[in-house]
């Protein structure tokens, strides 16, 4: 009610370790008088609790959020920190949360709508500018980290198509396609542009693959007019790694290349593309521009948190702010989280209890806990097996010896005593080049001569999974 009030915080020690000198202090908050802001508790033991108290004086009806932070240490004066936020309600009722009648997050295959996709904005603008010049084929190599959206922005494109770009998008995934050699692309290829424009699917033989899709090229040149396709080919690696057989890259740089064949490329898949083009300079990408697929910014992970659950979900400011640092943007990881947030919020209304459709940092941390501990997240599951042994062991010691709070980052050096310490020893030219591959891939990134994990997340997730004593016993 309006006046003045007490507000109860009750501050729970879950662990067996006793804190002490407990120090809690609220934000300065507008339409709220503080008579104090800070509270003191000298001692409390494990599995116990205890009720801090702070008067204040509230005129206004409406809905407050309060802030601030509860500060203590253990026995041996090693620090703790605890943000908390929560809002309350004066003189007016809150908003109940109401199970939804679907999950509003995807955390499955590549989006194939717009219901959660955000973002990428200036990477669309920057494609859509090249693919409008008049004359000349912009070859185009977008890499990135395995679920970081790649897919999600190809089908996005072939989605809203290519405006005055004069473009017919084709979507391949080579994942789907058999692997009967090259015959098995191009039957894929020409049948999607076939329906595309269409016309009868060609049949391609077995003797001359090439030289049956190339008449079909031309036989399209008619119904196409100035138009031309764009192809563009997700999970491009298998092309390089011999799948579709030895002539299809060359084939494919001619399409790059010449004016003849009414076709852009557009290739997609992860960091080991920069690699092909190292091994392939002299006869493929030696033309093609690379753009990296990053992560989303502060903003676009607010938006894909707050976009699916309008109406379901009220976040505050600051657990926004939390789930992008602890993410770095990571899609997958923010639809994981948001996906988290409902079953819990679904469970404590399935059990018969009300909450507030209001999530605060608490509910953050439990989704969190929750999705480190998840089994199948392919967010960190598709980079730890797709890197070696001696990655795996500059990652685990890395996860063991930092934290976010107090040692959040380490040089070279402080890499190389944490292998030793933990007998995960690398001779250091190994590591230094492992380094520069992970920031290389944006798995860690460099902090003037330090290191650190890009996703706090995949650092507490290996911290959990991969501890150095399991990773030394895998070598």
């Amino acid at each position: 009610m309006l006046g003045k009030q007490t507000l109860n915080l009750r501050v729970n020690n879950p662990t067996s370790v006793i804190a002490e000198n407990l120090y809690l202090q609220v934000q300065s908050t507008k339409g709220i008088f503080w008579s104090h802001q800070e509270t003191r508790h000298q001692l409390l033991e494990g599995s116990h609790h205890t009720d801090l108290h702070l008067e204040c004086q509230i005129e206004t009806q409406g809905h407050y959020v309060i802030r601030g932070e509860l500060q203590a240490q253990d026995l041996d004066g090693n620090p703790f920190k605890q943000p908390f936020n929560f809002p309350i309600t004066v003189a007016e009722s809150g908003r109940i949360y109401t199970e939804p009648d679907y999950q509003p997050y995807v955390t499955g295959a590549g989006l194939g709508d717009d219901r959660t996709f955000v973002g990428r904005t200036e990477l669309l603008a920057w494609l859509g500018g090249l693919w409008r010049q008049p004359d000349g084929k912009p070859a185009i190599v977008l890499i990135g980290q395995r679920r970081i959206g790649k897919t999600s922005l190809l089908n996005k494109i072939k989605r809203d198509g290519l405006e005055r770009t004069h473009l017919i998008p084709i979507y391949i995934d080579t994942q789907e396609i058999g692997d009967k050699g090259e015959q098995s692309f191009l039957t894929a290829v020409s049948e999607r542009m076939a329906q595309a424009v269409g016309m009868e699917a060609p049949v391609l033989s077995n003797e001359a693959p090439y030289l049956d899709f190339q008449h079909f090229l031309t036989e399209t040149k008619t119904i196409l007019d100035n138009r031309r396709f764009l192809l563009m080919i997700d999970e491009s690696e298998a092309i390089f790694q011999g799948k579709f057989g030895a002539e299809l890259p060359p084939f494919l740089r001619s399409f790059m290349q010449h004016a003849e064949y009414p076709t852009l490329l557009l290739f997609c898949g992860t960091h080991f593309l920069k690699q092909v083009a190292k091994d392939y300079s002299s006869v493929f990408f030696n033309t093609a521009q690379f753009r990296t697929v990053c992560y989303l910014s502060k903003a676009e992970s607010a938006e894909l948190l707050q976009k699916p659950a309008r109406g379901i979900l009220e976040f505050d400011d600051y657990v926004l702010e939390q789930a992008h640092l602890l993410t770095k943007g990571q899609p997958l990881l923010l639809q994981s989280l948001g996906a988290n947030l409902i079953e819990e919020f679904n469970a404590t209304v399935n059990a018969g209890e009300e909450r507030s459709n209001y999530v605060n940092f608490n509910d953050l941390e439990h989704a969190v806990q929750f999705l480190v501990q998840q089994q199948d997240n392919m967010a960190f599951i598709n980079h730890w097996e797709d890197s070696d042994t001696a990655t795996h062991r500059v990652l685990s010691a890395l996860a063991w010896a930092t934290d976010e709070t107090n040692r959040p980052q380490l040089d070279i050096d402080g890499i190389q005593a944490a292998l030793t310490e933990n007998h995960l020893d690398l001779p250091r030219k190994q590591l230094f080049n492992i380094i520069q591959r992970l920031v290389d891939e944006e798995i860690l990134e460099r902090m003037e001569i330090t290191y650190r994990f890009a996703v706090p997340l995949y650092r507490r997730w290996i911290a959990w999974r991969w501890k150095p004593i399991i990773v030394r016993e895998e070598g």
